[in-house]
Order: C-alpha cells, then structure tokens, then sequence
C-alpha cells in the first residue's frame, strides 16, 4: 500500500508539471538537509520514464521547522515553489512531506520525492491520435493518448481534450458504471492561479482541477485526476519559452489514470 501510494504521488507529480509547464533536461541536482537529518532509507521507483528517488530522513526538529527550512533553502539553492506545495528546477521536482517521529516529543520523520520528468521528445514520442484500448475503464471520446504505462502495480495514462472539465467529469461518473466500478471518493472542482517557473505574464494562469477514486474489488481501485490550465500566453519552440502566442488558443483538460492491479493493454 505505502509503494502504491508513492506511485500515486510520484504519476501524480508529473501530471502537475506535463500539464501546464515545459520540460527541459537537467543535470543531476541535490536537495538541501537539515543539519541533524538521518538517512532512514532510500529508494528508486520508476513509473515509465519518469524517474525518481524516494528518501526517508529523522530529524530532532518539528514539523514546521522542517516545512520552515524547506521553504527558505529550496528558495536559496534555485527551486521554485508552486502553490500545491511542489519545488520545481531544470526539469526536476521536488515534494516533502512530515510526519511526527513516534515517541520523540518536538521530533519528526520527513519524506524527499526527486523526480527526473522526461524530456519533450520522450513525452511526445508517446503521444498517439488514436489511444490504445484498455480492457477495464472506457477512454475519453476524441481525446489523444499522452502516455500509456504498463507497471508493476497496474497501469498509468495520460490523456488530452479540449472538452470543459464539467464533460470530462460527467463522462467517467457515468461510463465507469458499465465496468462495474462504484465511485469511492470524489474531490471537487478547484479553481486557483498559478504562476509557473519562467512564465512571464502579468496575468497568472487557471488552473482547475478535481479527481475521483473508484473501486470495483478487493484490491482494485482507479484514481482519474483532471486538470485544465488556461491563460497561458506562451508558445514554446524546442525548450525555450515565446510570449505572444494566441489568446483564443482552445483550453487543454488532461486526464490522468493510475489504475491499481496488473492489467493488459489491447
């Protein structure tokens, strides 16, 4: 369960960064410690391209300390830090979470994700017209396939419409039923602005987002998160960022699934 979850976080990450901002390659970049951090353990997880490295540390200091740290060091070494709490740089990014240190009062044990997010060219390599069938959810009507990975625990995808987020929404409550998955958990639409490392506008852009969990057996769930940004003045040629480009250029919704049990793709 703790490897799905991280699954889920790390897929989850990259859908924050694929859906609004450039990816650009990077060399190898480290993370800042805190000075009485201990290293718990260490480990790789690979979902498709995306690499990442998952680190457990202890430290003597409190949760908002850590948090505290964090958001003035990331700052110092060149991170950027967008409104969900993600540090982005180079074609990285970051998430740290907290949790307390069981039976160490004032103490917390805390969790460094670093992913590598693939170049344009491996993510575009993947796209496809026409998506792939899958043999247990229906695929968006119209849409293009992002990505589509087979993994250890099931399968992960990407998918891009140009329907309102609302449609999307209707359309997975409703097909889904006829797969025989019953909607677990639901998180509303959210509205917010965001401002994206090297996105130069005096209009932040729009960013809103929901996701729904179903399960069908033990064992068995779907996670679909949606998100469509909108105001992004920009066109991109090759890795570098151009202002300027269309201001009725049609909104993106991406569909991400992260599907829970060993499945084929047809």
């Amino acid at each position: 369960m703790i490897v799905y979850k991280l699954r889920l976080l790390i897929i989850g990450l990259f859908f924050v960064v694929y859906a609004g901002c450039p990816l650009l390659l990077a060399a190898e970049i480290s993370i800042p410690l805190p000075a009485d951090a201990v290293k718990i353990s260490e480990k790789i997880i690979n979902a498709g391209p995306v690499k990442s490295t998952v680190e457990i540390y202890q430290s003597f200091l409190s949760q908002n300390r850590i948090i505290a740290f964090y958001k003035k060091e990331m700052l110092r070494a060149g991170w950027a830090q967008n409104k969900s709490g993600l540090f982005m740089r180079e074609g990285y990014t970051a998430a740290i979470t907290t949790s307390p240190l069981r039976n160490q009062a004032g103490a917390a044990q805390f969790v460094v994700i670093t992913s590598k997010i693939p170049d344009a060219e491996e993510v575009l390599a993947a796209r496809k017209a026409k998506p792939d069938k899958l043999e247990f959810m229906p695929i968006y009507p119209g849409c293009i396939q992002n990505f589509l990975w087979d993994t250890s625990m099931g399968v992960s995808g990407s998918y891009e419409t140009e329907d309102d987020i609302g449609e999307v929404i209707f359309f997975y409550k409703s097909a889904m039923l006829r797969y025989d998955w019953n909607l677990y958990s639901e998180v509303p639409i959210k509205v917010e602005e965001v401002k994206y490392p090297g996105y130069k506008s005096d209009k932040p852009a729009t960013s809103t987002s929901a996701s729904l969990r179903f399960h069908r057996k033990v064992g068995e769930s779907c996670v679909i998160m949606i998100t469509s940004v909108s105001g992004l003045e920009y066109m991109l040629e090759g890795e570098k960022l151009v202002e300027g480009a269309a201001a009725n250029s049609p909104v993106k919704t991406t569909i991400l699934i992260v599907y829970n049990e060993q499945k084929g793709i047809n």
